[in-house]
């Protein structure tokens, strides 16, 4: 694996940590709303 797909993987690990929890947690899918709350919340802080 090249060093940007690295940190690119590793920076979208970062982002979406509390959705990889809940999967590794539960075995399920977060509900669509917290899902699409924190994708919102990556679109603004991309567009800062």
């Amino acid at each position: 694996m090249e060093d940007e797909q690295r940190e690119a993987l590793s920076l979208w690990l970062a982002e979406q940590k509390d959705v990889l929890s809940t999967i590794l947690k539960t075995g399920k899918l977060p509900s669509p709303q917290v899902v699409g709350a924190e994708s919102e919340e990556e679109d603004a802080s991309h567009a800062a």
